[in-house]
């Protein structure tokens, strides 16, 4: 048996610019516009029952529509009208990289009509595909036909080479919107404001910092406010007794660095003692240093609460090994004479 084939003219509407995304959204078109696009393909009488054994198959396509735009999704219609007792299975269109399926093959309820879902990504009207169609007859005898759908014609969406452009015109100069009728004194006060307060954080930034440097306060002079300040703060309620634990901790540390800077804040407190020991070696001051600084880690890392006694108790302490460590003969010049 031959396959004979017939093409319908199919009148669709004017195509519209298309590219991946509308490729991807041809999936989910609805069954119904499918067959509205192929009118023309139903219009066709089907006499596939009256056909007699041995003549020929019958093969009728359609496209919709007839002329699409690079990326624009279309469907191609395909049937093929057997003699009864033979049976026909579509395959599926292969992808390639002028033409790409982006949707299953749909077949029509209850008729043999098979609508492929494809796209186009060059143009011209030189595009060929096939469809394998698997026949068997009556007997069971198998066989396949590779069968042509009908493709449209593509079209670039790109102007023509002659088409005359015209350039869009340029947009205006931005304008920012007014300030709403505020007065400009108003304005004014905003900036004067704002420079004051830059001014305060300034100095008051500025004193921190002039504190903290080691070589505009005495060691002893700036460990001593520190602790005073402490105290008032925890008397006056702005920090809890655990804070003052670990502030009178951060001010002994402080303090001997000031002193000597070997005594970094950064060594542990066995490597504090031992060079403590080594700088003042004919009077022991560790051991009430390390009460100190051990009290102090028990109250900040072990969750102990702080009682008043024992928050005036580690600040008194403080303040009498403040007052009573030596300043004189310590330092590197110490270290010296001492090794």
């Amino acid at each position: 048996m031959k396959l004979a084939s017939w093409e319908p003219r199919s009148r669709g509407p004017a195509p519209r610019e298309g590219s991946r995304e509308d490729a991807k959204d041809a999936k989910r078109l609805p069954a119904t516009s499918m067959l509205v696009g192929l009118v023309l393909f139903w219009a066709m009488p089907l006499a596939a029952q009256d056909l007699p054994e041995g003549e020929e198959l019958r093969v009728e396509v359609g496209v919709e529509p007839a002329v699409v735009t690079v990326g624009a999704p279309f469907r191609s219609a395909l049937r093929v009208v057997t003699p009864p007792g033979t049976s026909a299975e579509y395959g599926d269109v292969a992808s390639s990289d002028s033409l790409e399926s982006v949707a299953p093959a749909l077949r029509i309820a209850d008729t043999d009509v098979v609508v492929f879902t494809l796209v186009a990504w060059v143009t011209g009207d030189s595009l060929e595909t096939r469809v394998p169609v698997q026949l068997t007859d009556s007997g069971g005898t198998l066989r396949t036909e590779q069968v042509r759908l009908r493709l449209p014609v593509v079209r670039s969406v790109l102007p023509a080479r002659d088409t005359v452009v015209a350039p869009r015109p340029p947009k205006g100069l931005y304008v920012p919107a007014s300030s709403g009728g505020i007065p400009w004194w108003w304005l004014l006060a905003l900036l004067l404001t704002a420079l004051l307060v830059a001014l305060v954080a300034y100095r008051i930034l500025a004193r921190r910092r002039r504190e903290m440097a080691p070589a505009t306060v005495h060691p002893r002079l700036w460990a001593l406010r520190q602790l005073d300040r402490a105290a008032t703060d925890f008397r006056s309620s702005q920090i809890t007794g655990e804070e003052v634990f670990a502030r009178v901790s951060w001010v002994l540390r402080s303090f001997l660095d000031r002193v000597d800077p070997a005594l970094s804040p950064d060594l542990t407190t066995t490597e504090v003692l031992d060079s403590l020991r080594f700088i003042s070696p004919t009077v022991d001051w560790a051991p009430v240093l390390e009460r100190l600084l051990t009290d102090s880690d028990r109250i900040k890392f072990g969750g102990v609460p702080a009682h008043v006694r024992e928050v005036e108790d580690v600040m008194r302490k403080g303040r009498k090994w403040i007052e009573a460590f030596p300043l004189e003969g310590s330092g590197s010049d110490a270290r010296e004479r001492a090794a």
